[in-house]
């Protein structure tokens, strides 16, 4: 076999038969002490459930293998990782600066001691983006967020010369670096390429690059993106230009994406049976409201089936579809007083 077909080899085993592999050490560490019955359930390193046919499971495997929470010993308490502390502290910049922007607008301290159902309420913004963007590979993180935005994994085989792969696998992490990228480079030995590609895939990091001796000779590198698994090979001398672009481009594509999801989930309705109707297909409801909490209050009771919580008040947009002056509230039958967006958890 030439070298380049080894190296070749050596990237192309990355997901399925390394991926399948048992991992005990990982699901311990991951999953703490679970019931050794529930253990033999996980037999690899990768999400066994699937988004679009049980959520919550999906949804546990991903916050817990892409490294973004991890369980305390104390009941009902979470610990947030580096990962989702990175994402929550950008999002926490970005609301202050809007907020200073308002003007009469300071920062307060609230108790560490609070009820669990309110702590429940302030993960949500974390979680709506890890459900939007993850797959099935895991998360897909927006480069603006993510606590690395790209790494590097060294491709070496069988009589490489790995010292120098490794000097310019580190060598790509310094101009990156220098770019103002945040990078980091792979080079854990008792990991086999393969599974390191699904380990970094599972805990979202926009761009991965392979750098191997089939590489250095051409002076190149292949960057892989995790939101379309796209590959491509990039000269060195264009490096730093390409990955900023790419950067962009996946921000971009995913907001792109998760805007015309949202438009495309939102119904317009006026009446009780438009309503009901909208909820049965689970669409985000836009509808006439006569803005009274024991309306809110009704609706709430008179949507809850035997598996699913009724129907909420979500926010008022604001910029307001045309309300006539004969329209009127669709539970109620009062004049309304504004359109809201309505829906239920699931």
């Amino acid at each position: 076999m030439s070298k380049s077909g080894r190296e070749e080899d050596v990237r192309s085993s990355s997901s399925q038969s390394m991926v399948e592999k048992t991992l005990e050490v990982a699901k311990a560490s991951v999953f703490g002490e679970r019931k050794e019955k529930e253990m033999k359930k996980d037999t690899r390193l990768g999400i066994s459930a699937k988004k679009d046919e049980d959520f919550p499971s999906w949804y546990s495997q991903v916050c817990r293998f892409g490294e973004l929470i991890t369980l305390s010993d104390t009941k009902g308490l979470y610990i947030l990782e580096p990962s989702a502390t990175k994402i929550w502290n950008t999002l926490r910049s970005y609301m202050d600066a809007e907020l200073e922007k308002l003007g009469g607008v300071e920062e307060k301290k609230f108790p560490m001691l609070i009820k669990r159902d309110s702590l429940e309420k302030e993960k949500d913004h974390i979680e709506v983006m890890a459900m939007t963007h993850g797959d099935e590979k895991g998360l897909v993180l927006p480069p603006k967020v993510a606590r690395h935005q790209v790494v590097v994994i060294p491709v070496p085989f069988k009589g490489a010369d790995t010292k120098r792969i490794s000097q310019e696998c580190q060598a790509v992490k310094a101009t990156l670096q220098g770019a103002g990228v945040r990078v980091i480079v792979d080079e854990r030995e008792n990991y086999a390429c393969g599974w390191k590609y699904a380990d970094w895939e599972m805990k979202g990091v926009p761009l991965r690059i392979e750098l191997g001796p089939r590489d250095l000779e051409k002076n190149q590198v292949r960057v892989v993106r995790r939101d379309t698994r796209v590959k491509m090979d990039v000269l060195r001398v264009d490096l730093v230009e390409k990955v900023k672009d790419l950067l962009e481009g996946i921000q971009r594509d995913l907001y792109d994406e998760s805007k015309r999801k949202l438009e495309e989930s939102i119904q317009k309705v006026e009446t009780w049976d438009e309503f009901k109707e909208a909820l049965r297909l689970k669409k985000l409801v836009l509808a006439p409201w006569c803005d009274e909490v024991e309306v809110e209050n009704d609706v709430k009771e008179n949507t809850k089936g035997e598996n699913e919580a009724g129907a909420k008040t979500l926010c008022t947009p604001f910029e307001q579809p045309e309300l006539r002056e004969d329209t009127l509230c669709f539970a109620s039958g009062k004049p309304a007083k504004k359109w809201t967006y309505w829906g239920r958890s699931y």
